[in-house]
């Protein structure tokens, strides 16, 4: 869940910024429909003895060409108060 204060930052070509949910929300309406829909196929998380917890998952997404791209995401988790 991306909270209203969260940032994605994308790798792919010359790499990309988006803070805040008004932003991940057009980002998503602007994709192309034949953009392929990630599937998170496993996440570990750890928690360091600070309390810090991050999340590492993989994730595959078919093409509409019959192919698979695989890829991985690096998520740095924090707690927020319940809404």
């Amino acid at each position: 869940m991306l909270t209203e204060d969260g940032v994605v930052e994308g790798v792919i070509g010359a790499g990309y910024t988006i803070s805040g949910l008004p932003a991940a929300q057009q980002f998503t309406r602007r994709r192309r429909l034949d953009t392929p829909e990630h599937n998170t196929v496993g996440t570990i998380v750890f928690v360091d003895e600070r309390g810090v917890a991050r999340a590492r998952s993989r994730c595959l997404a078919p093409p509409v060409d019959g192919g698979v791209h695989a890829g991985g995401f690096f998520d740095l988790l924090r707690r927020t108060s319940a809404t």
